[in-house]
């Protein structure tokens, strides 16, 4: 997203609230020609869409009691700040929109998101570490999700992107999330910036006491090969209920393998025939796994063309 629009931006302030129970309204569809579609969404306009927060090296930021409702583009982006809550808010946002990100927490620390429902077309809650053009390194860390409901037509949560900085100790817990895909750390060739082959490095996750039923991938860590990451690892699923199509996915490279992967307590349904779908991965661990995969389909009963004494001659 290219634009230089914001509604509201906020340029290293510390101790800035928005609260008081009211409706924030970027009435995004207003941006759109509904009339055309792309991935079954609003296509992108040509013309860039503005976001609706953007705050900056900002300390001691608050959000409570508020609801942000349909930004044309992300709905809160927050960048290298510290010290950020958000408590008791609303992202309600028309489905069929694209780009229209919760909060996407960008180099932050200190970051606290709690009793909140979100519902966007795009990612609900990213934690990444977006590097700077002029190559400094960025960092994404301390960061709690809980009690929280999130809907999304992309991502529940989304971690990461190759050429991001260290993304660490993040824990998402207590939450409940549906849509079309729930937890995802996804590094594609195409996300890569100009001149780089891969710069993330991220540990240290924890999902505890979730609930995740989507459509698509209930979870799904993986790599395009090419991409060489730094660490990409130590992650921990514990106490967490699933529902999805397709397989828990794990999809490391030779490059970039996937290390010390816990799965303490998960249990649910894979429609799909095989519940897992792993590669490259060190250091896999299963405690409690009780996953059912789909039956198949099912085939017609084989038949012996011969007349039955072919088969002892």
């Amino acid at each position: 997203m290219k634009s230089k629009k914001v509604f509201i931006a906020c340029i290293g302030a510390e101790d800035v609230a928005i609260t008081g129970g009211g409706v924030i309204d970027g009435q995004g569809v207003k941006f759109y020609d509904t009339s055309k579609r792309m991935w079954g969404m609003y296509a992108k306009p040509p013309h860039p869409r503005p976001r609706m927060l953007e705050f900056v090296r900002c300390r001691g930021v608050r959000f409570e009691d508020i609801t942000f409702k349909d930004s044309p583009g992300w709905t809160c982006w927050a960048r290298m700040c510290e010290d950020f809550t958000a408590e008791r808010v609303k992202v309600v946002a028309d489905q069929l929109m694209i780009n229209n990100d919760g909060f996407h927490m960008d180099g932050c620390r200190h970051v606290r998101i709690r009793n909140c429902d979100l519902r966007t077309g795009d990612d609900c809650i990213i934690m990444r570490a977006i590097q700077s053009p002029n190559g400094d390194s960025n960092l994404c860390e301390d960061m709690i999700v809980e009690d929280s409901t999130l809907s999304s037509r992309c991502q529940c949560i989304r971690l990461g992107c190759p050429s991001d900085g260290t993304i660490r100790n993040g824990v998402f817990r207590r939450l409940k999330m549906s849509g079309y895909n729930g937890v995802v750390s996804g590094h594609p060739v195409r996300y890569l910036q100009k001149g780089d082959h891969g710069s993330c490095s991220m540990e240290n996750l924890l999902v505890e006491d979730c609930d995740i039923e989507v459509a698509n991938l209930p979870i799904a860590f993986w790599v395009e090969p090419g991409i060489a990451l730094g660490a990409y690892g130590n992650v921990t699923f514990r106490n967490v209920r699933l529902r999805g199509k397709k397989p828990i996915t794990l999809q490391g490279t030779g490059d970039s393998v996937l290390t010390n992967v816990v799965f303490d307590g998960v249990r649910g349904v894979i429609e799909s025939e095989s519940p897992l779908d792993v590669k490259d991965v060190s250091g896999i661990v299963f405690k409690d796994f009780a996953v059912t995969s789909g039956t198949g389909v099912k085939s017609k009963p084989a038949e012996n063309p011969s007349d039955g004494w072919e088969s002892v001659r």
